[in-house]
């Protein structure tokens, strides 16, 4: 999925730092810009804890990084 200005520019601010937090309301890309930013370190063999309030919120974004890492369910 392609990145908006404000998503790339919270995506490139938080791979410059050691802990980031991407919050805002629901639908705003919020999944998307962390499971871009989890991928970098998958494919890095590194490893990150990610906290939600929801388990949706999870479900979501492990759904996207398998998408994008073509990990099989």
């Amino acid at each position: 999925s392609k990145l908006n200005d404000s998503q790339l520019e919270a995506l490139d601010k938080s791979t410059k730092k050691n802990v980031s937090v991407i919050h805002g309301p629901p639908g705003t890309g919020k999944s998307t810009i962390i499971s871009k930013y989890l991928s970098q370190y998958i494919n890095k063999g590194s490893k990150a804890i990610v906290s939600t309030t929801t388990n949706s919120a999870i479900d979501s974004l492990l759904d996207k990084i398998k998408q994008e890492n073509s990990i099989p369910e």
